[in-house]
């Protein structure tokens, strides 16, 4: 291993991959003790809108989670490139997505949409050097993968498949069953797991935010659900 950047994490997280695979599961109460109040903090955070039992929504993603990391495996694979809470949130964060896709379907079939949460100061400001620290990763993204970057660009517009296929197709009167062909191979490619536009972007902006010190704190009031 020779691009250790984060050695006391590596260190830490070392230790307890020998411990799981030794079968000691017990071991995951350090990383537990270390990790879980912001990461439950977190989650509260992002389901509030979506579910009248956020709390119980939350801790339920959270047990199922530290129950999965038990088996060591994803520890085991953190090369300390990155802090080790960027690198355990990531994969909290697709397990947090993929419980808003849940709620969201369930509140579309049965449910009227809760009113969204008024935003505190905390949520409306972003330093401005975590704005320029999103502006660097994107225009190094458009160097390396520019038709992804132009995804990402209308993404952080808010703008939703339907809409990005719009800004896509040059004719001025594009049929449905073409805008709805587009907006779906758009989705494919910005949702792939590891070559998607989304991940490619992620991967960049988070080695920045590692470079430059940035904990994935000063990030919570970003919209990326």
């Amino acid at each position: 291993m020779t691009d250790i950047k984060h050695k006391s994490d590596y260190t830490f997280a070392q230790r307890i991959c020998a411990s799981l695979q030794k079968g000691a599961t017990e071991a995951i109460e350090k990383v537990y003790n270390r990790f879980h109040p912001f990461f439950l903090v977190f989650a509260k955070k992002r389901l509030r809108t979506l579910s009248a039992y956020y709390e119980h929504d939350a801790l339920s993603v959270l047990d199922k989670y530290w129950i999965e990391l038990m088996n060591g495996k994803y520890i085991c694979q953190y090369e300390g490139k990155g802090t080790l809470e960027n690198y355990l949130w990531l994969r909290l964060k697709d397990r947090i997505i993929d419980k808003i896709r849940n709620l969201k379907s369930v509140n579309k079939q049965h449910l009227p949409e809760p009113p969204p949460s008024p935003e505190t100061p905390e949520d409306q400001l972003i330093s401005k050097q975590i704005k320029q620290i999103i502006f660097e990763s994107l225009l190094e993204f458009a160097t390396k993968f520019p038709r992804d970057a132009h995804y990402i660009k209308m993404y952080l517009e808010k703008k939703n498949y339907k809409q990005m296929a719009l800004d896509e197709l040059l004719c001025e009167n594009p049929d449905e069953a073409m805008v709805k062909k587009k907006a779906d191979a758009i989705k494919v490619q910005f949702t792939r797991k590891k070559t998607g536009s989304l991940a490619r972007y992620e991967k960049i902006l988070m080695r920045n935010m590692d470079k430059h010190e940035i904990d994935i704190r000063d990030l919570l009031s970003a919209d990326w659900g």
